[in-house]
């Protein structure tokens, strides 16, 4: 199992920044992918009986032409 801070998941998927994440968090999108690890948020990659983040992701945002990612849900 892969967790990783917001900073380390959006390199990790390609992000420019985590700003996207963290604002999925506040909106209560990824609580089953936030775990608390010393006080900080991190987020699992892979949880068990869940889809990878990556795949989560990719069925809850939308991708723009101009590179803008828009929640869709």
């Amino acid at each position: 199992m892969t967790i990783a801070t917001f900073v380390e998941a959006s390199e990790m998927l390609g992000y420019r920044s985590p700003s996207t994440l963290y604002k999925l968090r506040k909106e209560g999108q990824l609580n089953d992918y936030v775990v608390d690890i010393q006080g900080r948020a991190h987020l699992v990659m892979k949880p068990a009986g869940k889809p990878k983040l990556k795949d989560y992701l990719g069925t809850i945002l939308q991708w723009k032409s101009n590179g803008v990612i828009n929640s869709h849900y």
